[in-house]
Formats: C-alpha cells, structure tokens, sequence
C-alpha cells in the first residue's frame, strides 16, 4: 500500500528552504506566487513539500 498523500511542511520550513523572511512568504502568498496546500484551524499555513522543493530548484537556477 502506498501513501499518495503529499508530505506537508510549515511556514518556517518554507522559509528555511527558499531562505526568505516570513513576512515574504505572507506577502508571496497574498500576491498568489506561492500557493498554500491548506490551512490549520489554529490558522498556521502548510505547503506540498515536493512543490516548495521545486520553486526552491527553480530559484537557484534563476
């Protein structure tokens, strides 16, 4: 049995990976240049890790 599920990270993960500030990431996902997978109750964000993965790919090549 396989797990299809993406595996899901956190704001400061996010940041870590593509080594911005938090206040970026707020600011990239209000503008819609990064896309939240979902959203807590407690209000936190979370990220496809493979996506975040793939963005930080794509700014290092740039």
């Amino acid at each position: 049995m396989t797990n299809d599920e993406p595996k899901l990270i956190g704001s400061k993960d996010v940041c870590d990976l593509l080594n911005i500030n938090r206040s970026t990431l707020v600011r990239w996902i209000a503008d819609k240049k990064v896309t939240p997978a979902g959203r807590l109750s407690t209000g936190a964000w979370l990220f496809d890790a493979e996506y975040i993965a793939e963005l930080a790919r794509s700014r290092s090549a740039a």
